[in-house]
């Protein structure tokens, strides 16, 4: 089985020194996963510009191949989040039941 597993490309500008580290809840998944093929797509440290965005998320798809795909997503990475899960079916309808979100999100 493959997991791919997606940090969004928002960040607050103000914790700008936290944003630029490397997502560590991505990676404790990813570490304690077994019997799984994992790779961490860290897109923080792209553009936030949808074409370089999509450009990436869809060569890592096609290349990788995953069964799973997580997203990880805070409250104000919210309409990202359901932007990227959107076009990761469109690439791949067999994705509608195999995206998740890992994920921090309040609703009130």
């Amino acid at each position: 089985m493959k997991l791919l597993l997606i940090a969004l490309p928002d960040r607050v500008y103000d914790m700008d020194w936290a944003a630029k580290m490397p997502n560590l809840g991505l990676m404790s998944i990813a570490g304690n996963v077994e019997n799984c093929e994992v790779k961490i797509l860290d897109l923080i440290l792209k553009p936030n510009l949808k074409f370089f965005v999509r450009k990436t998320v869809k060569k890592v798809i096609t290349d990788f191949n995953p069964d799973i795909v997580g997203l990880s997503a805070m409250t104000f990475q919210y309409e990202s989040a359901i932007e990227i899960a959107k076009f990761i079916r469109i690439l791949n309808p067999v994705f509608k039941n195999c995206v998740r979100w890992l994920s921090c999100h309040i609703s009130l």
